[in-house]
């Protein structure tokens, strides 16, 4: 078990970064916002940053796409907003076009 002072020393590089790190997830979230409001099960106004709730299976033929499959059935798919935070400002949601809508669960 990690103790939480590791926890605390391991931001001590993430800090710096935070707002560009923050600005590739919300870059993300809002391109995916717009591409699946139709499945949402959130409204907007209460949707979290850092993941959003679909209504609808996402898969993906990308090998570097690492889907998400939760312990319980959450009656469709939860998708991380994570996947450009390395590009920082310079993320544009490409990672997204490779995620596939099979078929509305609800």
């Amino acid at each position: 078990m990690t103790g939480p002072y590791h926890a605390i020393a391991s931001l001590v590089d993430v800090l710096p970064k935070h707002d560009d790190f923050k600005a590739a997830v919300v870059e993300n979230k809002k391109i995916f916002l717009k591409e699946m409001d139709t499945y949402l099960t959130v409204p907007f106004p209460y949707q979290p940053l850092l993941c959003t709730h679909v209504n609808c299976e996402i898969n993906s033929d990308d090998s570097r796409a690492v889907l998400y499959k939760s312990r319980s059935d959450l009656g469709g798919s939860v998708v991380c907003h994570l996947g450009e935070i390395h590009l920082g400002r310079q993320a544009h949601g490409k990672i997204l076009d490779s995620l596939q809508v099979s078929a509305a669960i609800y």
